[in-house]
């Protein structure tokens, strides 16, 4: 009871070396750091042999296999970096909370962080989850004043989505908005190929 508190929970503080962090501004660059890392280190594994092998295995684990990926290598080694993150995560929110408590991760948070992949889209890795948790950020912010109806709110966003938008908000996009994009750029690069040709 002296050192976990018992339902009172722990009160740990972030520090590094002999610095802490301590105010809402300090905890916020750290995040903002440790953001800016997890998106590089994936950026870099998505663009390297290892983020190929698991675009192989995710498009197709039998032909991944017979080209000779080593798919319990490369499922073990996606396990293991997820589960570095999602450790460095937890601990951020924790400190930033100052508090580590019992009912601090309800089955409501833990699915909510499931959908947002859902939401932003699967088919993008970094971009997708990013923006399914902005957009589905901004239900619970706007109905603070009604708390009992965020999750149907939340829920409610998330079943339209998957109704009319199954690949996400940047699947959307890219059925949508990316072709006309190429179709105007098109149009643009032929309009000023006439206009050099005419006299």
């Amino acid at each position: 009871m002296p050192f976990l508190r018992g339902a009172g929970g722990i009160v740990p503080a972030a520090t590094i070396g002999s610095f802490e962090f301590i105010t809402k501004r300090d905890l916020y660059f750290l995040g903002l750091f440790f953001l800016g890392l997890t998106l590089l280190v994936y950026y870099l594994l998505y663009n390297s042999k290892i983020g190929r092998a698991w675009n192989a295995i995710g498009s197709s684990l039998k032909l991944a296999r017979s080209v000779g990926v080593d798919v319990l290598k490369y499922r073990m080694a996606n396990v293991l970096i997820g589960n570095f993150f999602i450790a460095l995560a937890g601990s951020y929110f924790v400190a930033y909370y100052r508090a580590a408590t019992p009912l601090m991760l309800s089955f409501q948070s833990g699915v909510l962080a499931m959908i947002y992949p859902f939401i932003g889209g699967l088919t993008h890795s970094l971009m997708g989850p990013i923006l399914g948790a902005i957009v589905a950020s901004f239900i619970p912010d706007y109905f603070q004043f009604a708390a009992e109806y965020q999750v149907i709110a939340t829920s409610v966003m998330v079943i339209l989505i998957l109704i009319f938008l199954p690949q996400g908000i940047l699947g959307w996009i890219d059925k949508r908005m990316k072709p006309w994009f190429y179709r105007r750029q098109q149009y643009v690069r032929l309009s000023r190929w006439g206009a050099k040709e005419r006299p």
